[in-house]
């Protein structure tokens, strides 16, 4: 049994996945698109086990779930999958695509 911070921490992950379901099915959010500005991170899961990928600056995302409030992960689209990136990774090495 989880207790203290680590059951907070687990119950906002939880929270946040349920969150990113109920965006996903109401979309209820225009998406916006970034390009990377300097080198970062996204993650998936989509093999069955977590990959890290190398976004290289100069790529585009499109936010599919957001705000970029706080420090959390959201959902990206690139090169046509959904991964996952940290909201302090695109408002540091991204700028918004108008």
């Amino acid at each position: 049994m989880l207790r203290g911070e680590a059951a907070e921490e687990h119950t906002g992950i939880r929270e946040s996945i349920a969150a990113a379901a109920v965006h996903r099915k109401v979309n209820c959010m225009p998406i916006t698109k970034y390009r990377i500005v300097e080198s970062t991170i996204a993650m998936s899961d989509d093999t069955g086990r977590g990959v890290a990928y190398t976004m290289r600056a100069g790529a585009v995302v499109e936010l599919q779930n957001g705000p970029l409030d706080g420090n959390k992960l959201v959902e990206v689209k690139w090169e046509g999958k959904i991964v996952l990136m940290f909201t302090q990774d695109l408002r540091q090495r991204a700028k918004a695509v108008e």
